[in-house]
């Protein structure tokens, strides 16, 4: 080993960087493709609303310019949309560079972190990154069990993190219970709850925990605009909390951490409630659409909430999973979560969908 690699701590030694899938062009390259479908990264396939791509290119001549850090106009609009003052929020390079400035003001290299079985791998790669232990807790059925989290709570916990709904088995938690559970948690240990994908959530009894806010300092709300405001190439995430938390995060945020290109797209992504009321209905039309077929196909799904459908294949999973790549469609496998016999396929437009379901039908029902 080189001598300055000594130097590294043993826990980033152990790390596997992130490994992205292949490309579209790769893929294009690779089976001499004309198209290829991506569903997934559970990305918007309506993309941003038109509001955003103009404020982006009047935006064009500035952009020798640092961002504005303050983003008055911005924090005014967010704190309005959620009824928060705007002491309480803080933006993200995405929702993943908050959750690592979680980690690092509330874990500083010791403590313990509580995630569910099947969490989205990225916490507990930063607790790791940052030297920290994880405790897993075993989920029934694929939902994140609240009981076991709370009767696993010691004095070395520092953070529990629940996405909800998850990804990627797309369960999610009552409102009732949820804040049952907040209410539980010892005053020493931070709740971090996800909502990446609350806005296309429309079930009853499901309800963000934005409100919980003034009677629990305890407690973080991490939002994104990368799934249904369709800004995951620009990298938005915010937070909210009590002004404490948030006057700590300040402290360690890098200056200008958000560009002003993803500032300006954000503000303008929210002016738009029109856009977004389209693509959330276009998701649900989708979300049938695919559930229709799969149930056509007597093929179990964990979920039909989000923007996406995690679906039992059996032992046919990956090959189906290569199947599709060769003509040009791309799904996510979940072999990272332990979930071989899984596929997670995001809801694309409704062209895209029917392009998936025939190809599907073709594999599922082509002789062995």
């Amino acid at each position: 080993m080189t001598d300055f690699l000594k130097n590294i701590p043993m826990q980033l030694q152990q790390c596997e960087p992130y490994q992205p899938g292949k490309t579209v062009a790769e893929l294009k390259q690779m089976y001499g493709l004309d198209t290829v479908i991506n569903l997934s990264n559970n990305e918007n396939p309506l993309g941003a609303s038109p509001r955003v791509k103009e404020a982006i290119t009047h935006y064009l001549d500035n952009i020798a310019h640092y961002p504005e850090d303050a983003a008055t106009e911005l924090r005014q609009k967010l704190a309005l949309l959620n009824n928060v003052a705007v002491e309480q929020i803080i933006f993200g390079s995405g929702s993943s560079e908050i959750l690592e400035m979680l980690i690092r003001v509330f874990m500083h290299g010791k403590g313990e972190l509580i995630v569910s079985q099947h969490a989205y791998y990225h916490y507990q790669f930063l607790a790791r990154a940052a030297n920290c232990s994880t405790t897993i807790i075993t989920e029934y059925n694929y939902q994140t069990d609240l009981d076991a989290m709370l009767a696993a709570i010691d004095e070395n916990t520092r953070l529990i993190v629940i996405a909800n709904p998850n990804n990627p088995t797309g369960t999610w938690l009552s409102a009732d219970a949820l804040t049952h559970f907040i209410s539980k948690v010892p005053p020493h240990v931070v709740v971090v709850i996800d909502e990446a994908y609350t806005e296309y959530m429309n079930e009853p009894g499901f309800k963000s925990m934005m409100a919980l806010l003034p009677d629990c300092p305890n407690l973080i709300v991490v939002r994104t605009l990368s799934k249904a405001y369709g800004l995951a190439g620009l990298r938005f995430g915010y937070c909210v909390s009590s002004k404490e938390i948030t006057q700590l995060l300040n402290r360690i945020r890098k200056p200008f951490n958000v560009a002003n290109i993803a500032l300006i797209a954000a503000s303008a992504a929210l002016d738009d409630t029109s856009h977004l009321q389209k693509v959330l209905a276009e998701n649900e039309h989708g979300i049938q659409q695919l559930s229709d077929f799969f149930h056509s196909m007597h093929l179990s799904m964990i979920a039909q909430s989000c923007n996406f459908i995690t679906v039992d294949f059996g032992d046919k999973a990956l090959e189906i999973s290569e199947a599709l790549l060769q003509r040009g469609v791309m799904v996510r496998t979940l072999a990272g979560y332990n979930m071989l016999q899984h596929l997670r396929l995001s809801v694309g437009t409704q062209k895209e969908n029917a392009i998936l379901i025939k190809h599907l039908t073709e594999l599922l029902t082509e002789p062995n």
